[in-house]
């Protein structure tokens, strides 16, 4: 379930909200790394997801607000099957000038000059998502009727955050709760920029001087999956990836930082329960049903 809307303002520039509800597993969904020159806003109601921001890994959960400024780098992955619930905002950053000065000015504060994350206390969490949920009732109406009483409660929203942030970080010392420490985060990226090289966990923990099994350890505490497991999955969303391109078997299997042809079918088919070649043979399939619908 899904639902965006787009509030038109003057000057060519937009408000985006979205409200999504949706069953999600790590090998469905993937989100790559990006930027964007605008500010976005995520508020996560549910779900087993991972947040990078700047090289920095946050495990977010309801009552978490987790923001991005213009060129901040970052990207989301599920940790485990779970319903992924969350809202969404994505905005310019002059969009309520008009009635809210400065509304994101937050995000840029020397508090917050390192952080994308911040939680709201929980004896203000009951007001902050009434006041949410106000916004999907206006979501789920008539598109134009209620754009302005949709922009005004958006306003409100931003409004809101940005007071809950500068009351939670002036009382926060340390690192924050959510905060994965910054090893995992630079494992994280290591395997996502080194995965077509014929690494393992040893090699890895290596690369960061750090003992092997410590390493295992630290990073499933913190990311709920094991160091191997999650490598095995971003080499095998590669290899669909390729395989759907039209690479051949051995040249993904190569690609994607496997020694032998042979383990890497053994491991994509008990990783999707199918061989590499019958994937390519169902990818093509599908394309020849939709060529023929279309």
């Amino acid at each position: 379930m899904r639902y965006d809307r787009t509030i038109e303002l003057c000057g060519g520039r937009s408000i985006k909200l979205r409200y999504a509800r949706e069953a999600v597993t790590p090998e469905t969904y993937f989100d790559h790394l990006h930027s964007h020159r605008f500010f976005e806003i995520c508020i996560p109601l549910s779900g087993e997801m991972l947040h990078m921001a700047n090289g920095v890994q946050y495990m977010l959960k309801k009552g978490d607000v987790f923001f991005c400024r213009p060129g901040d780098e970052h990207y989301a992955f599920c940790r485990e099957a779970s319903v992924y619930e969350r809202y969404a905002v994505w905005l310019p950053a002059d969009a309520f000038s008009e009635v809210t000065p400065d509304a994101l000015g937050f995000m840029r504060s020397d508090k917050l000059a390192s952080e994308n994350f911040f939680r709201i206390r929980p004896e203000r969490q009951e007001a902050f998502f009434s006041r949410l949920g106000r916004i999907g009732e206006l979501m789920l109406s008539e598109p134009e009727a209620d754009d302005l009483a949709l922009f005004g409660a958006s306003a409100g929203l931003v409004a809101r955050i940005a007071e809950e942030a500068r009351d939670c970080l002036g009382e926060r010392g340390g690192t924050p709760a959510g905060r994965i420490p910054p090893l995992v985060s630079r494992v994280i990226l290591y395997v996502r920029e080194n995965f077509g090289q014929p690494i393992g966990v040893a090699e890895i923990a290596g690369h960061f001087s750090i003992n092997r099994d410590y390493l295992s350890r630290l990073f499933r505490i913190h990311t709920g999956t094991t160091l191997h497991g999650y490598l095995v999955f971003i080499r095998i969303k590669a290899a669909k990836d390729l395989l759907s391109a039209g690479a051949g078997v051995t040249e993904t299997a190569f690609a994607c930082g496997f020694n032998s042809t042979s383990y890497f079918i053994k491991v994509f088919s008990a990783e999707t329960g199918v061989t590499p070649s019958r994937f390519c043979n169902k990818n093509h399939e599908k394309a020849l049903i939709q060529k023929e619908k279309s």
